[in-house]
């Protein structure tokens, strides 16, 4: 879907530059805007040490991670009860039954409280919104906002 809105929508703040109404800090706690919760010096060292000794395992999660999908959208229309292995040369996998989840019948749902209810709670995601809705509706409802997570790049200390 074309982004027809950009023009409304805000900037975005480069890396590793302050927002509009941040600073910058050198500090834990120093320049800490009012609402935000103290973070101990001990715990960004911390972050910063992990995420070292992390670094050089990144391609080999997301390896792990992509083979594990894959198995699991090999079994995907199989049966949800029933269990499976899978024997390499020096591992078996178990792909086991599919998890329980409660699943909402949304046109049953309006039918029952009525469509003014319905629509007071309702969520739909943007992905689902491009499917489904023209591209010209589509993008006289969808706004931009600061609400996604925030970066967090972790920079040794000269000293």
């Amino acid at each position: 879907m074309a982004d027809s809105t950009a023009a409304s929508r805000p900037a975005k703040a480069q890396r590793g530059t302050p927002g509009p109404t941040s600073s910058k800090t050198t500090g834990a706690q120093s320049g800490r805007p009012d609402g935000v919760a103290p973070i101990a010096a001990a715990d960004v060292d911390e972050l910063g040490r992990l995420e070292a000794e992390l670094a050089p395992f990144k391609a080999k999660i997301s390896r792990r991670d992509a083979i594990r999908k894959n198995l699991r959208e090999a079994y995907s229309k199989a049966d949800a009860l029933q269990q499976f292995e899978l024997k390499g040369e020096k591992f078996v996998a178990i792909i086991g039954p599919r998890g329980n989840e409660r699943i909402i019948n949304f046109k049953e749902l309006a039918k029952k409280i009525g469509i003014k209810a319905y629509a007071a709670f309702a969520t739909c995601t943007l992905k689902a919104l491009g499917e489904h809705v023209p591209e010209d509706v589509a993008s006289q409802v969808v706004s931009y906002e600061y609400s996604g997570p925030r970066d967090i790049t972790l920079v040794p200390r000269a000293e």
